[in-house]
């Protein structure tokens, strides 16, 4: 309990073909691949609030929830969709964490509306954790005062698109 420590959970989340969710949980009737979506995405809700109902328990300083990637229902495995790149990305801080990482919570809420890509992840857990830090950019660390990325030079799906070019970005 006094060791620090970071727990990964994965989930199968809404994968298609949406079936990967148990019949209780299937509040709308199935009929459509929009229903066996949404079906899912309330079971992922209700998974995410199980664990951190548990992990509250222990006061975890920080609990992530990232997608692997977003979902377009016309997606295609070798086609890339913008709305692939659109993940839900969630933080939730301890009382304690905020009060002893105040520039770092001062950071994560300035920032809470600021473009950022799942390359960027890597460096902004190590900037969160503090953990050894070899291979870390400070300008990827989204919660750095040198963050240096933005809607003009930020590329997803390998460096090869920019986000710039996302015709469904509000």
């Amino acid at each position: 309990k006094d060791d620090k420590k970071v727990i990964f959970v994965h989930l199968q989340g809404s994968h298609h073909p949406y079936h990967n969710c148990p019949s209780e949980y299937q509040l709308y009737n199935n009929d459509s691949v929009n229903d066996r979506y949404d079906n899912t995405i309330l079971y992922t809700d209700f998974i995410l609030s199980e664990i951190y109902a548990k992990l509250k328990k222990i006061n975890p300083d920080v609990f992530i929830y990232i997608s692997d990637h977003g979902e377009s229902k016309e997606m295609m495995r070798n086609k890339f969709n913008f709305r692939m790149s659109h993940v839900p990305f969630m933080m939730i801080f301890s009382d304690e964490f905020m009060k002893n990482n105040t520039e770092l919570y001062e950071q994560a809420l300035q920032k809470r509306h600021t473009y950022f890509t799942h390359d960027m992840f890597y460096d902004t857990m190590l900037g969160i954790t503090g953990v050894d830090k070899q291979f870390y950019d400070d300008s990827a660390n989204l919660f750095s005062p040198h963050y240096a990325y933005d809607k003009d030079n930020l590329k997803t799906e390998y460096g090869d698109v920019y986000i710039k070019d996302d015709p469904y970005d509000e």
